[in-house]
């Protein structure tokens, strides 16, 4: 998307070690680079083929591998700027909301317990020992899909929390955001849910500029 180039290529340029080293090196590293991914790709397509025939015995959704990047980061950044009234902030009137989206699945029992337990296990962070209890919510919003309750995907997702975490649905630490669109479903874990102002761009893009005005 093109609102957020410019954030997952700042993102990226913070993230990448090689960014000091002088530019021949970066040439080799890139050459070397390039011979890897041939014979990595040779060799996946290889594999791809054995693959195809083994059986899937579990969900799909797997986030064992790490992330590229963040979208939650990325949204809380735009959404920085907007309350700053930063000029390079994104802006466009086809886009209202920004909601970030850590992990997919479709929209059935085993795969979105487990897309809830991996997420929890990943971006949760653990209070140390004699720590106040993680306090946390869900928030599910349907579109087109009428095989699934609402009440009942809570129940589901909230099953896969910790049983020492405690409910807070007025300011909790962490909320697990599902949004469900017919047969897709969508999850991110956000901390400080309240200081993402819902994730509307145009009204917090508003707020930063009456504040800039006053």
């Amino acid at each position: 998307c093109g609102l957020i180039a410019p954030y997952r290529r700042k993102e990226n340029a913070e993230n990448d070690p090689d960014n000091n080293k002088e530019p021949e090196a970066k040439k080799q590293k890139s050459d070397d680079i390039k011979e890897e991914d041939t014979e990595v790709n040779t060799k996946k397509k290889n594999e791809e083929v054995k693959e195809d025939t083994k059986p899937k015995d579990k969900a799909s959704t797997d986030l064992k591998d790490p992330p590229l990047w963040d979208p939650v980061e990325t949204v809380r950044q735009v959404l920085d700027d907007l309350r700053k009234g930063s000029t390079d902030a994104p802006s466009s009137r086809f886009v209202t909301r920004m909601i970030p989206v850590q992990a997919s699945c479709f929209t059935n029992e085993a795969e979105m317990a487990h897309a809830a337990r991996e997420l929890f296990a990943r971006y949760v962070v653990v209070p140390a020992a004699g720590a106040e209890p993680i306090t946390f919510a869900i928030q599910v919003k349907r579109r087109i899909c009428s095989h699934m309750k609402r009440t009942d995907v809570i129940d589901l997702v909230a099953k896969e929390a910790p049983s020492e975490w405690k409910v807070n649905l007025s300011d909790p630490k962490y909320t697990l955001v599902v949004e469900i669109m017919k047969t897709l479903c969508c999850m991110s874990v956000i901390e400080n849910i309240n200081e993402y102002g819902n994730f509307n761009l145009v009204e917090t893009r508003e707020k930063g500029e009456q504040k800039i005005a006053e």
